[in-house]
């Protein structure tokens, strides 16, 4: 399954067919798979599950830019115009209802991705965050993150 995914990606790279082209992609994806296999111990059990879930991954990482950009300019708005009536940076604990580390991990590196909020800690269901001003932090428990990363995490499963 990896060698015909690998070769197919090379086969695509390369633009056109030739015996050479054919080959030597070959060879290189034969030995990429037995690498992968052995050294690894990556079987391609998990590439269907993937291919299934990459729709909702592209539109996660879509939203994720999206908030990225909404949030730098919250941020500048409250720095620009209202910082004299700036309350101050909150500490926000909250669980997040996510089962599985690396979507744990995600909503983690999303909260530090987007201005405004900073990750401070990780437990096994809580997450420990710095918002810029109780609006963030407000935000924060009801985000779409979170939604969006059940959403995975059920087609990841099923």
């Amino acid at each position: 399954m990896l060698f015909l995914l690998l070769f197919v990606f090379w086969i695509l790279l390369n633009g056109h067919i030739t015996v050479e082209i054919v080959l030597i992609g070959g060879c290189v994806c034969g030995l990429l798979a037995v690498f992968s296999y052995k050294h690894l111990r990556f079987t391609g059990n998990g590439i269907p599950g993937f291919c299934r879930s990459f729709p909702a991954l592209l539109s996660y990482f879509i939203y994720l830019i999206g908030q990225i950009f909404l949030s730098n300019l919250q941020v500048m708005k409250k720095i620009l115009i209202f910082r004299d009536s700036c309350a101050g940076p909150k500490l926000v604990w909250f669980s997040s209802g996510l089962h599985e580390e690396g979507t744990q991990l995600a909503l983690a590196n999303s909260i530090s991705l987007t201005p405004g909020t900073v990750t401070v800690s990780l437990g096994k269901d809580t997450i420990c965050v710095c918002a810029l001003s109780p609006e963030f932090a407000e935000e924060l428990k009801d985000s779409a993150f979170i939604d969006r990363l059940k959403t995975l995490e059920g087609i990841q499963d099923g």
